[in-house]
């Protein structure tokens, strides 16, 4: 079996997954991850991981999270990719040490309030109709 990897350090901009979750992947504090964070430096790593991420790669990033942690965004989309190979429910919640809803909302749910890879937040349906009065 081939070793997949991911540079490290990870880089602070990568979208799509917490403060934590790379806080853990640099070996670093969430502190240190949120300061870096703010500053406006383009890191090029970031860009070429995200052009050659694949499936094997998020199922890694999957397996970096705290116990009981986020699944970042990639995992999840990496869930429905495996999930269209032919995965089943048992061996995706095997691969990516998730219950069965994890899987479930993977799958079938999307966000609604939040697009992740523009930074945009969208207004669900009662968020979008105005308030007509308040009396």
């Amino acid at each position: 079996m081939v070793e997949m990897t991911f540079p490290r350090p990870v880089p602070f901009d990568l979208p799509g997954v917490t403060n934590s979750w790379i806080a853990r992947a640099n070996g670093c504090s969430v502190s240190t991850v949120r300061r870096r964070r703010l500053e406006v430096v383009e890191d090029a790593r970031c860009a070429e991981l995200l052009a050659n991420l694949s499936a094997e790669t998020s199922l890694l990033m999957g397996r970096i999270r705290a116990p009981r942690g986020v699944l970042p965004l990639w995992s999840r989309m990496a869930i429905a990719e495996f999930a269209a190979r032919g995965a089943t429910y048992r061996e995706l919640m095997k691969m990516f040490g998730v219950g069965r809803s994890t899987v479930y909302r993977a799958l079938h749910r999307t966000s609604t309030t939040y697009a992740a890879l523009s930074g945009c937040r969208q207004l669900t349906e009662v968020q979008a109709r105005p308030i007509l009065s308040m009396t």
